[in-house]
């Protein structure tokens, strides 16, 4: 009877651990996906962009956005516009793209956000017009190395690329 006893108090605290563990894992008691703003997300694209030593560079003619629904507010996507140097390159943005929905529990918060690939083309395929370097033109506006519909928000502005 003692052993039993025993037994099932070992039991209990590593089920007490086991919980404790992974709480740490998981959105704080009573944080809403809500709570997680649409600049916390482009930050975090951004940090994993700066820490990869390839996509660094390139910063200035990446930019990322998120979507929301007219009306409600709700966010339907993101919107990634650029380029990049190669196919490698591009597969390794969207990459980094879908790790920090992956760790915004994306599962729970985003389960529904299309990934979309949007206007990201490999360096040699960027087409004319889409570089701010000779000047943007119609509705468009310079943002870091590309041209963006004015109505978008330019969100490489203030963001540094790091030396190599």
């Amino acid at each position: 009877m003692m052993k039993h006893r025993a037994r099932n108090s070992v039991r209990a605290v590593f089920a007490a651990i086991a919980v404790l563990f992974a709480a740490q894992f998981l959105p704080t008691f009573g944080q809403k996906c809500s709570s997680i703003t649409d600049e916390q997300i482009v930050d975090a694209v951004y940090s994993k962009f700066e820490r990869n030593d390839k996509i660094s560079s390139q910063i200035n003619h990446l930019n990322f956005t998120i979507v929301r629904e007219p009306v409600s507010g709700t966010m339907q996507a993101w919107k990634i516009r650029g380029w990049v140097e190669d196919q490698k390159d591009l597969d390794k943005v969207m990459e980094l793209i879908r790790e920090v929905f992956e760790d915004l529990n994306g599962a729970t918060c985003f389960g529904s956000i299309k990934f979309n690939q949007n206007d990201l083309y490999v360096a040699s395929a960027v087409p004319s017009g889409f570089k701010s370097e000779g000047g943007c033109v119609g509705d468009t506006k310079p943002c870091g190395d590309i041209c963006i519909p004015v109505s978008e928000t330019c969100s490489i502005t203030g963001r540094t690329k790091q030396s190599n």
